[in-house]
Formats: C-alpha cells, structure tokens, sequence
C-alpha cells in the first residue's frame, strides 16, 4: 500500500516549501529572526503533514513535544561551551595563549594567519562550534594589523575545513545518528572518515588560497611549503583519528596541529621572508638602543619626520574612520589634498594606507591598494618596530598589537540579538550587547569600543613550563575526559548510559512514561499515547562531561587571579544560553516533523528523497553537497543541516543503489562548507570585529572557495559512492 504523497514529484516540491520559506527568510532584505523563521517553517510543516499527507494528529503533536525536549542536547553542548571559554577567559588561560601565539609568530603574516586563523580555530571549533572560532580568532587577526573584512572571509572559509567534528563531533553522533537509528557505531565512523578525507584534501587544495585573500602573494609564495606542513599537520591527525572515533578528532587533530605549526614557526621551516623584518634587518642605521621608541613623543617625532620626508608638513591627530570615509572632510588638516587622495587610492603614491596605533596616524609603504582584498595588511616600513629576532620582551609584545580595540555599532549588536543567531559571542561582545539591550534609551547608532588587547602582556611575556602545562589544561583535559569515556574498553562509556536501577519509574498522564536512572539518565516514552519517545544522558553527552569538568579546573587553579567568580560565569551562560536555545528548539521541532513517520504516511524525508531519485537518478548526487550547504544557510549549524538532510540522502542512496555512507559524507561536507556564507556566523564574525558591511559582499567574497570544496569533495567521493 502506497504511503507518499497523492501528487507524484510535486510531492517533493510541496514538502521541501517550509525549507523554501527559511532560505526566502534569510535572503530578503530584512532577515527574519532565525528564532521565528524556524518555527514558523515548524508550523508550515505541521500543517502540511495534516492537510497534504493526511497524517496523523496525535503523532505530529508528539513530535513537537519531543522535538523541544530534544533541543535540551545541543542547548547543553553550547552551554557546556560557553561555560569552558568563559572560565578560561576569566582565569586568563585565554589571555596566555594569545600571548604566546603573538609570541610565535614573530610578526610574520603568514605564520598568524596559519597559527591562528587556523590551527587555533581548529581547537576552537573541536571543543564549542557555532560559529565560535570566527567569533575569537578575527579580532586576534585583527589586533595584529591584518584589515578587518579579510579576517572574517579568511576565518568564515578556514571554518568550512573542521566543522565535520565540531562541538566534540556533534553532526556525525546527533546529527546523523538521531536521524538514522539503524546506524551502527561503525556506521557513523565509516561515515566519518569518508568525510574526513573529503575535506581533508579539499583543505589541500583551498587553504593556500584562502591565505591569499589576507597575504599578498608575493609573500604567500615563498611560505608555500610552509603552509602545506601546517594544513598537514591539522588534515592527517583528523583523518587518522576519524577511523577510530567521530567525536575528538577536530579538537585532538588542531592540538596536534596547532603544537606542530608552533615548531615549524620557531624554527622558521618553511617560511619565507617577510617584508617588515627583512627591511628591519637591512637596516644599517637601525640600532638597538633605538629599535624601540620609549615615549609617545619620540614615536610622534618619528611620525613627523617620515611625513616630512614625503613632503607632507605635519602629523595630525585625526581619526582614521573619518579620513577614510571622507579624505577631504578636515582639508586643514595639511595633510593630503585632493590630487594625492587620487593619487593614493590609485597606488600611485609612495603613501598608500594608514593604520591608528593608539590615536596616531601612521603611513604605510605598500605595494597594495586600498580595495578589497589589496588592502594593507600591516606596517611595512616603520623603523620604529623592532624585528622580533631577539628576547621576548613586554615592549615587543606591545608593539605587535597594532589594533586594541574595535568599535562596534549598537545597531550591529541590536540585529545580532533580535536575530537570536545560534553562534556564541564572545563574553566582552555579549557583555556589550546585553547592556545594550537594558539601555533601550541610548541611540543605536552610536558606537561602543571593545579593548581586544591583552592586558596581561607584562605578565605573560617571559614563558614557564608552569603556565604552558596549566594555562592549556582546560583543552587537553577535554580531550583526556572525551577518551576516557568515549573509549569501550575503559568501562565508563557503558557506566555512564545504564538505565537500571531506576530512582524514577512513573507516569505522567497522557503526556508519557518518565524514567531516570542513576547517572542522570532521563527517558520519556510513549509521547501521547504514541510509540514516539525520547532520552537525554545528563553524564554522557558532552556537557558535564567534559566540558563543567575541564572549566572548573583553572578556576580553581588560579582561583586568586579569577577576572569573575564562578556564579558570575554561570550567570552570564544563562543570559547567553537563551538566544541558541530558542533558535535551536524551532529547529528540532523542524526536523522531527521531517523525519517521523506514523502509521498512515512515511515521514517527509523519506517521500522527498523517493520522489528525488526517481525524478533525478544518479545525478541526485549533484545535490548532495549543496543540500548540506543549503542547510547550513539557513540554520547556521552543521549538525541541524545533518538533522534535516540525512534521511533524505539515505533513502535516495537505497533507491539508486549507492552507499550511504558516501552519499552522506558528502552531504556532511556540504553542510560544513555552508558555514562560510550562513548569515549566523557572517553577523557574529562582523559584530565583534566591528565591522559594517552588507552581508552578501561577504557572501559573494566565499563563494569561490565554497564551489572549490565542492568541486574536489565530489570527485573524492565518487569512488566511495559507486564502492
């Protein structure tokens, strides 16, 4: 007996509507509220399972019911994230490692760009996800003198290479296994590591572009070797430990990474010359005891005595936001006319770009424009920045912030949080947009400045074992607690999932039956008198475990250098916690209306990929990859694009005869890739850089890289499909 719909193909079209209502939501003018796009796409979906399918009643009901309570899983992984980050910040391990990372890098572009906007981002990623890694590491770009709208396209694409296994793997273990329940352990890991070894050499063929887009070429071509080992040394640790587990191995693989790339930096492997320190070196007349200006007077002597040699009068004190948006405003200035405006902006003139280090205007000698992607990047030819060649000192580590602060808009921060994007803010950023909202008095247009320097510089500078074992700990004691309790063999695993005895055996009327274990093991089954049910594993998930567990342990270390108190900390996860939580509970209901079935129709899912690989045939797997993208767009999450899309892929790979485990891989490594252009992570990434430019110029800027992945991602895994 039939169970699809009564019109053939076009059942595909009137069941994929409310997915066509989120990408319509996302691309108007004015986004609609992730929030309320999602739950209205719910209820449209509601609608059509009873007026279309003739599904039934009560078993649609049930999913919303389950659907909400589901969304107790990832709102705890975010939870659980912004706990760990917040209480490494508050113990300052986050302040030591930006530190030692600017350290490192001994002021080369590419070595912070690879460092930071990868490795970095990649540990970043493995533990949290949600679009935290651009959220963190593009103000410490941008704190290094790198321009402020290629930062977030270089994190937003560097970010497409590592969400596979995010949020300690949550799109393969939730996003794939809640959908499928057939699926095995070995399932999810085959699963897994096609996928790894997609992106894997995707990431290849893509990241020295992406390093492009921030680094002129003529510096990115000598550190091609370079650049190669560290992508390396992040993309072969994640497919080896993707065959062996689908929930560490992003966060183990940018520690391998991130600890490999640092020798390569020390050691200089790889790395070509950069323009700074080179013209530094050179420099006959450049001496220590001058290397460094001691006082704000002797830099602003310097300022005026490069300005003098180029012809111009004297420096002024003028703010570079208003020279650039309108040069000619202050022509009292003295210091450009209209004729050498033209002449800079055509890269004409010796004098191409300025940057503000502390009020000061200081000139910039480049071989790049002022558009887009030619921006400056850096001070080239200031003599008055020592070339880090020697001691780490405080003054040296000073002078490589180049930016301090940004400033961000109160109408930005408004968007962000009437938006309720499920991306995590960094505390100073949330901070700010909390306070904002309770001072609905203040005009939203006026900007707030964020301090992103470390104000620890001093402390920090001089390197001890000390700080290195217990400034880290909160990532390597994640990882440990994931392998201790992810492994079989160990015993805990199945220790913290048993269901017997229980401390709670009762009903609950028509709602359900609750049980509760021991191990906070909640189970409710029989959702409205139907066969639907659902669980929640307080201790296994990675909630407490290890994420409570591994942020407690600095704060307890360097309890008397805590910047809050622990119930500070708390308090500020519950603020932070509602926005993804409301968003991510519209889009559970979502995808359990998607994917459930009942006893007169299948589920949406099914009928939408019998109906595509009917119609389609084998050329269903050119869809494969944009429909993971495309749910990623409108959700801005990896694990909500697997929860939609993965029994569409699965029941078209039986009807073509394909493997599945394939099929999904590439679906998955779309669903990672639409990370780059989701409005979530754009608006999180430019809110807390400061930075105000329409969404789609990003959007268009990571489309090329986008379309790359794709391109390589299939042809990867034809093999693996046709095997």
């Amino acid at each position: 007996m039939a169970r699809m719909g009564p019109w053939g193909f076009a059942d595909a079209l009137v069941l994929l509507s409310p997915i066509a209502f989120l990408v319509a939501m996302v691309l108007k003018p004015k986004p609609m509220a992730t929030a309320k796009s999602l739950w209205l796409a719910a209820i449209l979906l509601f609608v059509l399972k009873l007026w279309y399918l003739g599904a039934s009643p009560l078993e649609a009901c049930a999913c919303f019911i389950k659907g909400c309570l589901q969304a107790l899983t990832p709102c705890s992984i975010v939870a659980g994230a912004i706990f760990l980050f917040d209480c490494m910040e508050s113990s300052q391990c986050l302040a030591w490692m930006k530190v030692q990372l600017r350290l490192v890098t001994n002021s080369h572009p590419i070595a912070e760009v690879m460092l930071i906007g990868f490795c970095f981002a990649f540990v970043v990623e493995g533990a949290s996800g949600f679009g935290t890694p651009a959220a963190l590491a593009a103000p410490m770009l941008y704190s290094m003198g790198h321009p402020k709208m290629e930062c977030v396209i270089c994190l937003l694409c560097f970010n497409t290479c590592m969400t596979i296994f995010g949020a300690v793997g949550t799109p393969v273990w939730f996003g794939i296994g809640e959908v499928v329940p057939d699926y095995a352990e070995a399932d999810l890991l085959q699963v897994g590591f096609n996928a790894a070894i997609a992106l894997g050499a995707a990431a290849v063929a893509v990241v020295p572009g992406v390093v492009y887009i921030i680094v002129p070429w003529d510096e990115v071509r000598p550190s091609l070797l370079f650049i190669y080992m560290s992508t390396l040394s992040c993309v072969l640790p994640l497919i080896g430990l993707s065959f062996v587990n689908y929930e560490f191995p992003t966060l183990a693989a940018g520690i391998v990474g991130l600890c490999v790339t640092t020798v390569l930096t020390v050691c200089g492997i790889g790395l070509g010359p950069h323009n700074r320190n080179q013209e530094d070196l050179e420099d006959p007349e450049l001496g220590p005891e001058n290397v460094i200006p001691q006082t704000e007077q002797d830099q602003k002597d310097i300022h005026n005595v490069e300005m003098e040699s180029m012809g111009v009068e004297k420096l002024e004190k003028i703010p570079s936001e208003k020279l650039l948006e309108n040069p000619l405003a202050n022509a009292d200035s003295k210091i450009f006319d209209a004729d050498q405006w033209d002449l800079m902006i055509t890269g004409k003139a010796p004098t191409v770009a300025m940057a503000v280090e502390e009020g000061q205007l200081n000139t910039t000698d480049s071989k790049r424009t002022m558009n887009g992607r030619d921006a400056p990047a850096r001070d080239r030819s200031n003599k008055s920045v020592k070339s880090f060649k020697s001691v780490r000192s405080v003054k040296s580590v000073k002078q490589m912030a180049v930016n301090h602060e940004v400033e961000v808009c109160g109408k930005t921060l408004k968007k962000f949080h009437k938006a309720r994007h499920m991306s995590i803010l960094p505390k100073k950023i949330a901070d700010l947009l909390n306070h904002d909202s309770e001072n609905s008095e203040e005009p939203r247009k006026r900007k707030h400045k964020v301090d992103i320097h470390d104000g620890d510089a001093e402390h920090f500078a001089e390197f001890r074992l000390f700080d290195a074992i217990f400034r880290t700990m909160p990532l390597w004691l994640t990882v440990l607690l994931l392998i201790l309790t992810r492994i079989e063999p160990i015993g805990l695993k199945g220790a913290l999932r048993i269901k017997e005895p229980k401390i709670v055996d009762g009903d609950l009327g028509t709602l359900g039956h609750l049980s509760i274990s021991p191990v906070g093991r909640f189970a409710l089954s029989g959702i409205l008198g139907t066969s639907i049910g659902w669980t929640y594993e307080l201790l296994y998930i990675p909630f407490i475990l290890p994420f409570v567990v591994a942020g407690c342990a600095p704060l307890m270390v360097f309890r008397r250098e805590l910047e809050e108190s622990p119930m500070q900390i708390l308090k500020s996860v519950m603020t932070r916690i509602k926005g993804p939580a409301i968003a991510l509970s519209g889009a559970l209901v979502l995808v359990e209306l998607l994917r459930t079935s009942d006893a007169l129709k299948d589920a949406p899912a099914v009928i939408i990929g019998t109906r595509l690989s009917e119609t389609l045939s084998h050329g269903f797997m050119a869809l494969s990859f944009p429909l993971g993208a495309l749910g990623s767009f409108f959700s801005g999450s990896t694990t909500v694009s697997c929860l939609t899309f993965t029994q569409v892929q699965k029941v078209a790979a039986e009807k073509l005869n394909l493997s599945s485990h394939a099929l999904i891989a590439l679906q998955l490594c779309g669903a990672s890739s639409g990370n780059a252009f989701c409005l979530s992570n754009i608006i999180a990434a430019t809110a807390v850089i400061g930075l105000h430019v329409p969404e789609g110029m990003i959007v268009k800027r990571v489309l090329k890289p986008v379309f790359a992945q794709f391109v390589v991602c299939t042809l990867v895994l034809l093999p693996f499909i046709y095997a």
